[in-house]
């Protein structure tokens, strides 16, 4: 029963992750609908509120003082993801973030004899703790601390399994191009009683271009690859590219597409979305297109914040 019990658990969050059997797959999932409009191409992105999920370091080269927004994502499998972000510059070099993520997925039914005896609801709490470092006018370094505590279940043998981890960023920006690294989710073992798992670590490298052919338009394509490096059972390589379409800093829109092997996850799909802004208020809406059986085949997500 306690096998069967963690399968279905684990279950859960491959339908909405393409992980496969990996626990806290919710670190891997792109939380704020910008990114996500660009398949989540995020790591040389511009700063925004929910840097501190992505790459940290870009919120050291913001012109704004601070950003902060709210973002949910419906995943599937009455499976949701609950997301606050947000960085404060408290001077030109040091810059620091906070942000916290709430997973849930569908309910777990134990049962005994064909007999439902307990309900349970997976769950993932992460929160994180960043600070960015501006080394000169156009180089930013970044170190953020995760805390994550997950349950997969109630049943007897499993416990509620805490973990730390930590994320190392690099964002090197011009008026024209970005070059960024980062390294995500190295961090300590996750032990639920009946098994004990790493968290999904991996190292991401990408670039962005922006061009702006005339003084409302501006375009700027984005691309990234990757490779899930921990654990050392599931390690495997993935990319996408992006591309955003900006006018007069009021209206964007985006599309995107993520590459990634059909035997580690739950394949390619694409992504695209838009976002409005006035004054100090943001939204951004994100919508995943994939094949008819593909578990990201409709996930959306919406992300609503203030800049200043």
């Amino acid at each position: 029963m306690t096998r069967h019990s963690i399968l279905l658990s684990l279950a859960a969050l491959v339908a909405v992750t393409g992980l496969k059997a990996q626990p806290l797959a919710s670190a891997g999932i792109s939380p704020d609908a910008r990114s996500a409009g660009l398949a989540g191409a995020s790591v040389a992105m511009d700063a925004h509120s929910m840097s501190v999920f992505g790459n940290m370091a870009a919120a050291g080269s913001s012109d704004l003082r601070t950003e902060a927004a709210y973002g949910f994502s419906s995943l599937g499998n009455s499976s949701y993801l609950h997301a606050v972000g947000s960085y404060f510059r408290i001077n030109d070099i040091h810059t620091i973030a906070v942000g916290a993520r709430y997973y849930t997925t569908d309910k777990i039914h134990n049962t005994q004899d064909g007999i439902i005896f307990t309900t349970f609801r997976p769950y993932d709490l992460m929160i994180d703790l960043g600070y960015a470092y501006t080394l000169t006018e156009r180089l930013n370094l970044s170190a953020n601390v995760r805390y994550a505590r997950s349950e997969l279940n109630e049943d007897n043998g499993f416990k509620a399994a805490s973990a730390v981890g930590i994320d190392l960023g690099l964002h090197y920006r011009t008026e024209c191009y970005t070059i960024a690294a980062a390294v995500t989710n190295a961090g300590t073992i996750l032990d639920y009683g009946v098994a004990k798992y790493r968290m999904p670590a991996s190292a991401r490298v990408g670039g962005a271009y922006r061009w702006s052919p005339a003084s409302d338009h501006r375009l700027t394509g984005l691309a990234e690859v990757r490779y899930n490096f921990m654990p050392k059972h599931y390690t495997f390589p993935s990319g996408a590219v992006g591309a955003e379409y900006t006018f007069r800093e009021l209206v964007a829109v985006r599309g995107g597409y993520n590459v990634v092997s059909d035997t580690k996850s739950a394949g390619n799909y694409g992504s695209v979305g838009a976002g409005v802004y006035f004054g100090p208020v943001t939204a951004d809406f994100a919508y995943n297109i994939a094949d008819s059986d593909s578990p990201m085949r409709n996930v959306w997500r919406v992300s609503a914040g203030v800049r200043f």
